[in-house]
């Protein structure tokens, strides 16, 4: 019984104890989307949009064409098919369509902005 107290005495309490809920900032961040907050994804798209302008000034239209398509899906994730910002994605795509020289993929986006602006 002795040598039973004596682990006792010598176990030390460790006073450094988190609570069971706490939680870092990290993890509060994870918990609240991340990077994948719909404020970060709308971001994420205008940047993406703007790049796609950039690159058609520099006459990389392999790179706008990627960058119209990332900011298209956000925006189709956000906002669904019907809103203006996602409008503003297809007629931009169709624009570079023209530029590349591609009539059937520029029509497909200019027949997609008029079905949804309503003209």
């Amino acid at each position: 019984f002795a040598a039973f107290k004596m682990k006792f005495k010598t176990r030390k309490i460790n006073t450094s104890l988190q609570s069971p809920d706490f939680i870092t900032g990290e993890d509060r961040s994870r918990l609240r989307g991340g990077d994948n907050t719909r404020a970060q994804l709308d971001k994420n798209a205008s940047n993406s949009l703007a790049a796609g302008f950039d690159c058609i000034m520099t006459d990389d239209y392999e790179t706008s064409q990627h960058n119209f398509e990332q900011a298209l899906r956000a925006r189709l994730t956000l906002y669904g098919g019907n809103h203006h910002k996602v409008i503003e994605v297809h007629e931009a795509m169709g624009h570079l369509a023209v530029m590349r020289g591609d009539t059937e993929k520029a029509d497909y986006h200019f027949n997609i902005v008029k079905a949804r602006k309503g003209s």
